[in-house]
């Protein structure tokens, strides 16, 4: 009922943890896993942290939405040349590697795939607060992280969207270069003032939306998508609750990517949404294949 074929590859469940700092060490990722997660994404890497500042507080959390600040590793990208291949005794990673500087790629994915020979990758095109402090990432540094993935590894490669750089002209010229969309990173940037301080509540000022808040702004960006590509796309954004997780389902996503209620709830989130999701796809008299794609306009 819960089991899908992404880009190839068998996933017992469409719920897979998004990237964040829950994805900074192995064990998180491998509980995830135990937890229910179809599969998991690392922390997105990077060769060089030095540049990157440490903010606090690094994150704001209500109940509708999270604001996102923290923006650099703790664990050094080469601690996955081993713990890669560790996670995937377990189950399914991602490793999710920044498209800032392409020619990180010649370093980072021949020195795991030798050790790990991780499932998945995903190409992360700049968060919005990211793009706000570092500058926005272009198409044509994409266009190069791609071409030097796909020159170390024969494994399926994602390309992680923002709502904000998803133009679609410039996606066709590339789509040879990847499997799969993952649609949204967080949106914004965006603020919030401590009226007390009259600070925000951020050590970095502002900070990438996500959760709840942004769920109908993603479905609407997702259906667009889905209108000009035939390539499998992972929805994100908002997902709390087993109903939110079916509403991408029925939109077209072949899975979905989990990470704000993860960080506020904890990893059990994925065994609470995996058993009503069971629930009320029996309920329905449907499975995940079934459901897919089923929207009506």
């Amino acid at each position: 009922m819960m089991k899908i074929n992404l880009c190839g590859k068998d996933l017992k469940s469409p719920l897979i943890l998004g990237s964040g700092t829950l994805g900074e060490r192995k064990e998180i990722l491998v509980k995830s896993l135990g937890y229910g997660a179809g599969a998991v994404v690392t922390r997105t890497l990077r060769l060089d942290n030095t540049k990157r500042e440490m903010f606090n507080p690094g994150y704001y959390i209500e109940n509708e939405y999270m604001l996102n600040a923290d923006n650099n590793n703790i664990t050094p990208w080469n601690y996955w040349v081993s713990a890669a291949g560790e996670v995937e005794k377990t189950g399914p990673i991602i490793i999710s590697i920044s498209a800032r500087h392409p020619e990180d790629c010649k370093t980072m994915v021949p020195a795991i795939e030798n050790t790990s020979s991780p499932s998945f990758y995903e190409l992360n095109f700049s968060c919005s607060h990211s793009a706000r402090i570092y500058g926005r990432i272009g198409y044509e540094n994409v266009e190069k992280a791609l071409e030097n993935i796909r020159q170390n590894t024969k494994k399926p490669v994602f390309l992680k969207l923002s709502l904000d750089n998803t133009d679609f002209d410039k996606l066709r010229e590339i789509e040879h270069l990847f499997d799969a969309y993952v649609l949204s990173n967080t949106i914004g940037p965006g603020l919030k003032i401590n009226i007390k301080s009259r600070k925000s509540v951020l050590g970095s000022f502002f900070g990438g939306l996500s959760g709840a808040a942004i769920k109908p702004l993603v479905m609407a960006r997702i259906w667009e998508l889905k209108q000009q590509t035939k390539k499998p796309v992972i929805g994100v954004g908002g997902i709390e609750t087993a109903e939110d997780a079916l509403e991408y389902l029925i939109l077209g996503c072949d899975a979905v990517q989990i990470y704000t209620a993860a960080h506020r709830r904890g990893v059990s989130v994925f065994r609470e949404i995996n058993s009503k999701m069971m629930t009320l796809l029996k309920d329905m008299n449907e499975t995940v294949s079934s459901i897919r794609g089923t929207l009506k306009e």
